[in-house]
């Protein structure tokens, strides 16, 4: 259980992720995303790229993250409620004793 709560997302494992990809929302604008069509510079321009990228990362970020504690709250809760029904029956076969 204690090797779960560890793995828990915490801020340094999020920067390591976050930090490059706020780095690469001021680079992808100048890319086109489909095989002829304009960059998004000259669509909504340079600043409004930017935000839209990061926006789309950050709602990514967050939504991934969310995802993974759930896992791990999930898994936890299912250890907790295995250890209970356990000790249950620990306790009910120390009575038939």
């Amino acid at each position: 259980m204690e090797q779960l709560k560890s793995q828990s997302p915490s801020i340094k494992n999020s920067l390591v992720w976050i930090i490059p990809l706020f780095l690469l929302s001021f680079i992808i604008p100048f890319f086109p995303n489909r095989t002829g069509a304009r960059p998004l510079v000259e669509s909504i321009g340079y600043f409004q790229g930017v935000i839209f990228c990061l926006v789309i990362f950050i709602a990514v970020s967050y939504y991934s993250v969310y995802r993974e504690k759930q896992k791990i709250e999930k898994r936890l809760s299912d250890l907790y409620l295995r250890k209970r029904l356990l000790e249950k029956r620990a306790n009910q076969g120390a009575k038939f004793d």
